[in-house]
């Protein structure tokens, strides 16, 4: 268990001994005749500056601005692809999603895996459909489910993709269509992918019928998916999915629906919701990791404004609080389990950030508080409008970075102490923050 529990304002190591240059390799010293760059990358930052309607690049060697690009539309939402060389920067209005190639990827090269290092680019092309909304990662695959569109009657749809179906600069069609549109979601998991149904309004158990009510399990054949199994288990009202190596979770308005994958197959059971869950909440968001038997729940009423954490431990069939010490003017901004999945961090309305550690307390894996760092000095104060402090992690070395929109600089955290070691500045105003580069 962690032994600090206080803010950590001061700075440590310099940014230079941190992040420090990998020696690159030497191009001729394996005898091929590849044009690109040959290097070890601790990867590239990726922000979207909200005055110009950029998206700008970082390079973590030195922190400098190595590209800039001009998005035609302003995208509400930034993900990394599943080995994190692409950022899919998501204009849910525009029913677009734009492709930015980091410019850092690995080859297997037989007896080891090859870092290389390009410019990174955006590409001209852009991945349409009605309304993006949900994009979930899963081993080695992104789904992106479109919602569709009822004033224009465009049904739902989903694509899935994985990095190397991106490498030629080919981008992916749908492989699920609907016949009715729905705000759902789609889990790539193992071979298979699990998405939601949404039934006929008559016959929906969900209050607001847009929202699903049941899961199926649909496999690829001939490059569209087919259904092949409904779950059993009912999910009305169906909103957030997560998952582990093992179990896929969705959040319902009753409870937690989990499908479990068997020898034979996808199983489904329901958690119900916990006896202190209060009025007018329900489990609307979770998070998983293949690295952790439980999953964190968020339940919360629309707009967020009062929620409670949650533990959801299939095998063990139960949901158990997470007490993680809020702090009382202060509100999550962002959440997501580290990139090895031993801790679980929150970014508040502060700046600061909560990290969780799971104990194994009579038998059971509880999670529990076990720091809170500070990373701002305005704590808040001055926020511009619109905007709101942004995390990202690196999954190579497990830093963190968060940006303060108030100070346009950014914070970075040394995983193995949780001690802030640098801030430095951008000098712009950003609405969200990612990594990118050579996953561990």
């Amino acid at each position: 268990m962690f032994t600090l529990s206080h803010s950590l304002t001061r700075l440590a190591l310099p940014l230079s001994l941190i992040l420090s240059a990998c020696g690159g390799s030497d191009d001729s010293s394996d005898g091929d005749d590849h044009d690109h760059d040959h290097t070890e990358e601790r990867g590239r930052l990726v922000l979207l500056n909200s005055s110009t309607n950029e998206a700008v690049v970082h390079d973590l060697h030195d922190a400098d601005v190595i590209s800039r690009f001009v998005l035609d539309s302003t995208p509400s939402a930034l993900y990394a692809s599943a080995d994190h060389r692409y950022a899919l920067l998501v204009d849910r209005s525009g029913d677009q999603v734009y492709v930015l190639d980091g410019g850092i990827w690995e080859e297997d090269h037989g007896d080891h895996q090859h870092p290389y290092a390009e410019d990174p680019n955006l590409f001209d092309e852009v991945i349409e459909g009605s309304r993006p909304t949900h994009v979930v990662k899963g081993e080695d695959s992104i789904a992106v489910f479109f919602d569709g569109d009822a004033s224009t009657m465009t049904p739902a749809s989903v694509t899935t993709f994985e990095d190397r179906d991106l490498i030629d600069g080919a981008l992916p069609a749908s492989q699920l269509q609907y016949d009715i549109n729905m705000h759902g979601v789609a889990e790539p998991h193992h071979d298979v992918l699990l998405s939601t149904i949404r039934p006929d309004d008559a016959d929906s158990l969900s209050a607001n019928p847009i929202l699903p009510d049941r899961v199926g399990v649909f496999a690829m054949n001939d490059g569209q998916y087919t259904l092949e199994a409904t779950l059993a288990d009912f999910c009305p009202d169906l909103h957030g999915a997560a998952q582990n190596a093992r179990y896929v979770a969705f959040g319902c308005s009753d409870g937690v629906l989990i499908a479990e994958r068997t020898e034979t197959g996808y199983v489904s059971s329901k958690l119900a919701n916990p006896d202190n869950l209060p009025d007018g909440l329900r489990i609307g968001t979770l998070y998983g990791h293949a690295g952790s038997d439980q999953f964190v729940a968020v339940a919360s009423q629309h707009g967020g404004a009062v929620s409670y954490m949650y533990s959801v431990d299939p095998s063990q069939n139960r949901i158990s609080d997470i007490d993680w010490q809020p702090v009382e003017e202060a509100s999550p901004v962002s959440r997501h389990f580290s990139f090895e999945g031993d801790y679980f961090y929150i970014l508040d309305s502060l700046g600061q950030v909560t990290v969780l550690e799971p104990q194994s307390i009579d038998g059971n894996t509880e999670w529990h508080f076990g720091l809170r760092i500070s990373t701002s000095d305005a704590a808040g104060i001055g926020m511009p409008e619109g905007l709101h402090y942004s995390m990202t992690e690196s999954q190579s070395d497990g830093h963190l970075y968060v940006y303060d929109p108030i100070a346009e600089r950014i914070a970075v955290i040394e995983p193995s102490l949780f001690e802030l070691t640098e801030r430095w500045d951008v000098n712009y105003s950003a609405s969200r923050i990612l990594w990118l580069g050579i996953k561990d």
